[in-house]
């Protein structure tokens, strides 16, 4: 088992930092940071500073730079996202491998990292709202993914 998250280009420091502090949370030792850096989150770093002792966060520019990186080192890429084709997260099989990824708070992903992902999981909803915030989604895929390589 060995998993990584990816984080980009989030609006809100507060969920960049619940992202990185439900991955440490459950282990995962490598971020990813694909674009821009959030503007006040130095500041807001010592919330999640016991979680970065044991994190090692590596920045990327840009989005292909990050997908490079990710395929040779043999990732997984992992999209939760609601789209036309994706696969429920209840009956989703995560490979031993990958790097777990929710979308921007308002544009969910690029259409460059929809296609290079590997597989894209919805979690489905039975409310009136038909989106998540992007902390929580992650907290729900984190849980799944530890619930099939974990708990099994």
């Amino acid at each position: 088992m060995e998993i990584a998250v990816g984080i980009i280009n989030l609006k809100l420091w507060n969920n960049e930092l619940s992202i990185i502090r439900t991955a440490e949370h459950f282990g995962v030792r490598r971020v990813y940071v694909i674009g821009k850096r959030i503007k006040d989150r130095d500041k807001k770093w010592d919330q999640v500073k016991n979680c970065q002792r044991n994190l090692k966060i590596r920045y990327f520019e840009t989005e292909e730079d990050f997908v490079e990186f990710i395929k040779q080192a043999n990732y997984k890429l992992v999209l939760i996202e609601k789209e036309t084709n994706s696969k429920n997260i209840y009956h989703y099989k995560f490979p031993d491998k990958c790097v777990i990824m929710s979308g921007n708070e308002s544009r969910g992903f690029t259409d460059y990292l929809l296609k290079n992902a590997n597989d894209i999981v919805h979690i489905p909803n039975v409310g009136m709202i038909k989106c998540m915030n992007t902390g929580v989604a992650f907290g729900i895929g984190m849980y799944k993914y530890f619930e099939q390589k974990v708990l099994d």
